[in-house]
This record gives structure tokens, sequence and C-alpha cells, in this order.
């Protein structure tokens, strides 16, 4: 199937309606290539409905458009249906040589089609052997960390067991996987329907968490082990620990990838294993060891061809001096990040860090300074469609109001703040938001 093809039948067509689940898993597919754009990301679709796929691709395009992130379609092979039944054709081989060839210039997202297809075709033979693009790509799987490769894999449950059995470097390297409902479509590929869930919204990285353990398990048993493979496994081990708050697991993890990273030269991935330590001790209120390797991540990405990796180091390390109290030496290290962001011209980060230095100046209670930067986070936020930043910038423009005593804007922006988060914003940002108009609503009433 091209390109072209494949928009047409979707234009054609009504699209597939997405549920809650569904923009779910898109938000987090979007978080993760967001925050994966100096260390690469591989993400598996599992999906047979065309109309459900470009339905979530329309999303993806939408909602990484706001990151400053683009999206790129790759068809590795095609599926002709003809009288004597499918047909096969392969268009590109090898996928590890698309992507050394194809990096582009700015953060992109790979939409790979057809990889169950190229499996097809080269199993097709002699259905025994391995197909060649597996082996491809696990021996390639390293260029997606070296070259800050994000790639979405669309696949189908059969492909899902192949990669497993197949191509299992490969398929441990992933960042995640998820199952979509293919729903009702008479143009899908019949295929047999595997026992894959995605997890549900409380226990969304349960799956892979316990799915990386085994596969750290199985490498550590190797003969001679794949340090490589270990640490990396690792590295991906803490950072889920550390975002479900599991510290002192996390913690044994990280400090292993530390070690391993360290003795096997991976700067890079050095670097990322200290940022994660570090933001694993802020958690745990140790703010002098969150400094410690946050500035030894700084250290790391101080070269010129890694300013992105070190504007995240300076947010922070900035964001430790804001729970220090230091606003001074917050404002210095945000601000170093927002020289980068506008030499970079990246909008989306610097919403967030015009937004974060309005706290600062509304913690020192410079109001007219505080709503100065917030307007022109919102401005860029309304400009790129930003919804679930609007969210948070609207309420943080209420308390502004509200500490200046303009109570009817105060609850007018908080309003409009409510609007956003119960479609598009998060659970805690919700949450923030009723509570403040619940804190506003008794203050009215007792001044009453």
């Amino acid at each position: 199937m091209s390109v072209s093809s494949l928009e047409s039948e979707a234009a054609g067509a009504a699209p597939a309606p997405l549920n809650s689940h569904d923009r779910e898993t898109v938000a987090e597919i979007v978080a993760l290539v967001a925050n994966s754009r100096t260390q690469g990301c591989i993400y598996f679709g599992i999906c047979n409905n065309r109309l459900k796929i470009a339905a979530l691709e329309g999303e993806l395009a939408r909602d990484l458009r706001v990151h400053g992130i683009g999206t790129e379609q790759m068809i590795l092979a095609e599926r002709h249906d003809e009288a004597a039944g499918p047909a096969y054709r392969a268009l590109i081989i090898d996928p590890i040589a698309y992507f050394t060839a194809h990096k582009p210039d700015k953060p992109t997202l790979f939409l790979v089609h057809g990889l169950p297809e190229l499996i097809r075709v080269e199993t097709a033979a002699d259905g025994t052997s391995p197909a060649p693009v597996s082996q491809r790509l696990n021996y390639g799987r390293e260029l997606f960390r070296r070259e800050a490769i994000c790639a979405l894999f669309w696949i189908d449950p059969e492909t899902t067991r192949y990669l497993a059995e197949r191509a299992r470097d490969f398929w441990s390297f992933r960042s995640g996987t998820a199952q979509f409902d293919g729903g009702d479509d008479s143009g899908a590929r019949a295929g047999p329907q595997g026992e894959w869930q995605a997890a549900g919204s409380g226990s969304r990285w349960l799956g892979d968490l316990e799915e990386k353990l085994d596969q750290l398990a199985a490498y550590r048993s190797k003969s001679p082990p794949d340090e490589s493979a270990i640490a990396s496994l690792l590295l991906e081990i803490g950072r889920i620990r550390v975002n479900r708050n599991e510290l002192q697991a996390a913690f044994e993890a990280l400090d292993e990838a530390d070690e391993m990273f360290g003795r096997l030269g991976n700067q890079r991935q050095l670097s990322s294993a200290k940022t994660w330590l570090s933001r694993a001790y802020k958690h745990a209120g140790r703010l002098d060891r969150a400094e410690e390797y946050v500035r030894a991540a700084i250290t790391l990405d101080s070269g010129p061809e890694d300013e992105a990796g070190l504007a995240i180091d300076y947010n922070d390390l900035s964001l430790i001096y804001q729970d220090r109290g230091e606003l001074g030496e917050a404002e210095q290290w945000l601000r170093r990040a927002i020289a980068i962001h506008e030499r970079l011209g990246d909008e989306p980060k610097l919403a967030t860090d015009y937004n974060n230095l309005s706290q600062i100046y509304d913690a020192r209670g410079e109001l007219g300074e505080a709503e100065e930067w917030l307007r022109k986070a919102i401005a860029i936020g309304e400009r790129l469609g930003d919804e679930p930043g609007l969210a948070i910038r609207y309420n943080n423009l209420s308390q502004i109001y509200q500490a200046r005593g303009e109570v009817d804007l105060a609850q007018g922006w908080l309003r409009k703040a409510l609007a956003l988060a119960e479609t598009k914003g998060d659970a805690s940002t919700l949450a923030t938001v009723r509570r403040n108009l619940q804190l506003l609503a008794e203050r009215q009433k007792a001044r009453d």
C-alpha cells in the first residue's frame, strides 16, 4: 500500500471513532516521544483496522505538533488481494538502512507500516527460517538510541508473537506497546486475535515493567551477558519505577545502569541515568543528591551537539532550587534553558519555561511580571492548540487574579481551565482546578 492510497482510503470513509482509552494511549505516546528527543524510542501499536490507524495517526500528528515534533509515514511492504489469494510486495527491505539514510533535520516520529507484510514476504518460501528483517532489527537496535530516532510500528497480534520469539533483542528494546480495539472494518487484514491487552489506566506501565524484568533476567543469564542491553533495560525499569514512586527499586536499577554505562563509555545513556537518579532523589526529598546528579548530567551534556538535553538539565536544576526556596538561583538556571529554547526555536518548551518563570515571579509577589510571562506562555499555547497546557496556565492566571483580589476574573479563568481539564487535561490538573474552584467559592461565601 502506498502513502497516497492509504490517505485516499482514509479520506473517502468516515474516520474510526477514538474512545477514551485510545486518547489516553495517544497522550502516553506523545509524552514518551516528547521526552525522547535525545535518546530515541520504539513503540508498537497493535491494530488491524486501517481507519482506526488513520484516526490515531491524525491525533498523534496534531498533539505532537504542539511539541514541535513532526510525523513521517514509512511503508516497508504492501499487500494486494488477488483472485489466487493475498500477494505481498516489499518496498523497504532494510528499515535500519532507511533510518540511517533518512534521518530528518527536526524531531520526527516515524509511523511504520508494513512490517507484518515484509515478514510474510521474507518467509514465503521457507516459514521455518527467521525473516532477515528480524535479524536486521535485532542487530541495528542501538541505532534508535544512538541517532535519537523515534518510531511507532503498526503490527498485528500474529506479528507480536513473531517479534517476541524471533526478534527478541529488538522487541525488548521497545519503550511501550498498546493494543487498540479494531472495531468493524471490512477492509482490515484477517488475522488471529491474540491475548494481548493494554493495561488499565491505573497500571498503565505494569505489563511493560513485568516484561522488562523478565527480559532483564534473560539477558543476565546469557554467556557472555549483553551489558549494553542490560544497562538499557535497567534505565527503562528505573524510569518506570520513578514515575510510579517506587523509589528504592528505582535507585537499585538506576545505580546499576549508571555504573554500567560509565564502564561502557556510553555518554548519552550515562547522562540519562544521572538525570533519572536526580529525579528519584528529588522525589525522595534528597535535594543535595538530586543536585549532585543533575550537575553531573550537565557536565556530560555540555557539548554543542546536545543543547536540547542541556536545557532539560537546566530546567531540572531550576526546579531543585525552587524546592529549596532559592528563587534567584532557580531563575538563573531557568533563563539558561530559555536562552537555548529561544535559539532552537522550540516554542512548546518555551511555553513551559515562560510558565515556570511566571511561577517564580508569583512566589516573589511580583504579580505584574508573573502575568506578563504567563500571558506569553498562553499566547504560544493558544497558537499551537496545546489544550492540556492551557488548562494549567489558565489556572495559574486565575491565581494571579485571586492574589490581586479580582475574584470575578479569577473565577472566569478557572472555569476556562475546568472546561479544558475535563476533556484534555490529566487527572492531576483536573483535581487542582476543581479544588481551586471549591476554595474560591468558600472564600466568597465566607466574605458574604
